[in-house]
């Protein structure tokens, strides 16, 4: 982790009932783009609303553990087990169970779509 972070990450809602996880620094470009988005239109709004209200600051402990609220291990669906998933500059956290059913339910994605977004970004 970058010394920048401070041992400071932000956990909010992810938009498939997972958690996302975004050290400090990330989560300033994030709230910089929500803040970009014009607040007179309502889906604005509700979608900044959406995403800060459910946004808590978590601090590193002694062991480099973090601890999750409540609240949000309630809304993901996390009992005890979790997986991790790194996606680049923050990380999800699931249920595993959830993840298994959101994988069920997910179409594959096809080989002409993932070529066409791999050469989006020169991959």
């Amino acid at each position: 982790m970058k010394p920048e972070n401070n041992g400071v990450f932000v956990i909010t809602h992810g938009f498939d009932r997972q958690l996302v996880v975004y050290p400090l620094i990330e989560w300033t470009l994030v709230e910089h783009e929500l803040g970009s988005l014009n607040s007179v239109k309502r889906k604005n709004r509700s979608f900044i609303r959406a995403i800060i209200r459910s946004a808590h600051h978590v601090n590193l402990d002694a062991n480099g553990r973090i601890s999750i609220p409540d609240k949000l291990l309630s809304f993901a669906g996390i009992e005890k087990d979790i997986t991790i998933i790194g996606m680049i500059k923050k990380f999800e956290v699931w249920s595993p169970q959830r993840l298994s059913e959101f994988d069920s339910g997910q179409m594959d994605i096809d080989s002409e779509d993932f070529e066409s977004l791999a050469s989006d970004i020169s991959f």
